[in-house]
């Protein structure tokens, strides 16, 4: 096994042995998903902070492709 310790396996196997391939997709959609709205969000939240000389940030363009 690489990426991954047995105790890892072990645990999680019971949850994912029966998920079949459309649900793996999916969940794995569910996780990009996930990530790139952490990073909006980020992004999002630096926008909102004043540097110390008062100037806000200038926000780039995010282009999303899902």
């Amino acid at each position: 096994m690489v990426g991954f310790s047995d105790a890892w396996f072990y645990t999680r196997y019971p949850t994912f042995s029966d998920m079949i391939v459309p649900g793996a997709k999916r969940l794995k959609n569910f996780e990009l998903e996930s990530s790139l709205l952490e990073k909006l969000l980020t992004e999002a939240q630096l926008d909102n902070i004043e540097s110390p000389n008062g100037v806000k940030r200038v926000s780039q363009a995010v282009s999303i492709s899902v």
